[in-house]
């Protein structure tokens, strides 16, 4: 954008003032002031995008010459681009320059986790940025899935908030994965939904891990059918310890037996076979 950038005076607007773009109320607080022969307002968060890719003031289409917005908010929206494009250096540099609105701050966030780009998301936890719920939620997800214990530990730290359907989403994905530390570390003082319990108890129990099946049974509870469903996979993998710890922790329905015996007599696992008779 080639139109100067300077701190905006607070200008006198009707109350029932709309910014052009959106058609919502104007406020003092995210105004953004078309200068030049025209004398327009907008929010700052709407005539920035705009004039990225447009020259003419979307009101009256005469030419832009300058665009007044707040120096925090011009680095706000350079903060989303930097952390969609995964350009961490340019994130340091604007999180260094001065303070950004939270809104801002929270979307970057958002960009970066729908990027997969982590790294970024780590850049902006340390530079001490509060973030919604959802957007913790979201991102404890995917650190999680994706095995990145450091920031789960940022995420969880200071009793932030998160629901507990995230974190059942958390515990499921790093379970899958085998990441026993993050599911210790997720499990730890949280409250886990019981449906995302036993998703992450019948995953886990594919990957012969006694450590997390063990953090997960002890959690609790666990229905006999999500235990069932969890032996018949152990079955399939053949993890004879793990079949034996689930069959000690309780009962399982006679289909799962059923059907744990079959797929362990045709792989000829005698060891199996003997426990499910």
């Amino acid at each position: 954008m080639s139109s100067s950038v300077s701190f905006l005076k607070i200008v006198a607007f009707k109350a029932d003032a709309a910014c052009g773009i959106c058609l919502e109320p104007l406020d003092a607080d995210n105004l953004g002031h078309v200068a030049g022969d025209v004398n327009h307002l907008f929010h700052e968060i709407c005539i920035l995008p705009w004039l990225e890719d447009n020259r003419p003031c979307p009101t009256c289409r005469a030419h832009v010459e300058y665009i007044y917005v707040r120096d925090e908010l011009v680095r706000g929206h350079s903060l989303e681009s930097a952390a969609h494009d995964g350009d961490a250096q340019k994130v340091r540099d604007l999180l260094a320059e001065g303070p950004i609105p939270k809104k801002y701050r929270e979307n970057a966030i958002g960009c970066a986790i729908e990027n997969d780009q982590l790294d970024i998301v780590e850049l902006l936890l340390e530079g001490d940025i509060e973030i919604s719920e959802e957007s913790r939620g979201r991102a404890v997800i995917a650190a999680s899935t994706e095995g990145n214990q450091e920031i789960v530990g940022l995420l969880l730290a200071d009793d932030a908030k998160i629901s507990d359907d995230d974190l059942g989403r958390a515990v499921a994905g790093a379970a899958r994965d085998d990441y026993e530390e993050i599911v210790e570390l997720l499990l730890d003082n949280h409250t886990i939904p019981e449906e995302y319990l036993g998703v992450a108890l019948v995953r886990a129990s594919g990957n012969d891990n006694l450590g997390m099946m063990r953090l997960l049974l002890a959690k609790g509870p666990i229905s006999d059918d999500v235990r069932g469903c969890a032996v018949v996979k152990a079955t399939k993998e053949g993890h004879s310890k793990v079949v034996e710890l689930l069959l000690a922790t309780g009962p399982i329905l006679p289909a799962h037996r059923n059907s744990a015996l079959t797929v362990a007599i045709d792989d000829e696992d005698q060891s199996i076979v003997d426990m499910l008779f």
